[in-house]
């Protein structure tokens, strides 16, 4: 019995990172992140460098944790180059309050596999906020 492989092209690999990565579904994520990625997040205050994909995803557990429903606002993916542009918006709903947030990502893809992820992040806005 011949084994079907079925590949991804790199697009479809950055959009089901935006996917999972907007919907907090760390399962999907670890299969779609490099062992070595390389995660460049500048964020209000901070510019944080993390590499690996245990370091990539215990960090996003740590900043959903508490978090009693997360609702993917949208996702999307745009080719530049060799690359792809990722947006990813959620509404989070933790303590009583009503969050958004925002990411804006480079996304470089190799061997259907997430190598580097460059991005903006707004962290944390009480929905309805302007800044």
């Amino acid at each position: 019995m011949t084994q079907l492989t079925l590949t991804r092209t790199d697009e479809e690999v950055a959009a089901a990172y935006a996917d999972a990565y907007a919907s907090g579904d760390l399962d999907a994520l670890r299969d779609l992140l490099a062992p070595d990625v390389v995660s460049r997040l500048l964020m209000p205050g901070d510019l944080r460098t993390l590499t690996g994909a245990d370091a990539f995803l215990e960090e996003l557990a740590g900043a959903i944790t508490g978090v009693d429903a997360a609702r993917r606002h949208s996702a999307s993916v745009v080719p530049i180059g060799e690359k792809f542009t990722t947006r990813s918006q959620l509404v989070l709903e933790a303590g009583g309050g009503r969050y958004h947030l925002a990411h804006l990502e480079v996304v470089t893809v190799r061997d259907g596999l997430v190598v580097a992820i460059d991005g903006v992040c707004t962290g944390f806005r009480p929905v309805g906020e302007r800044r």
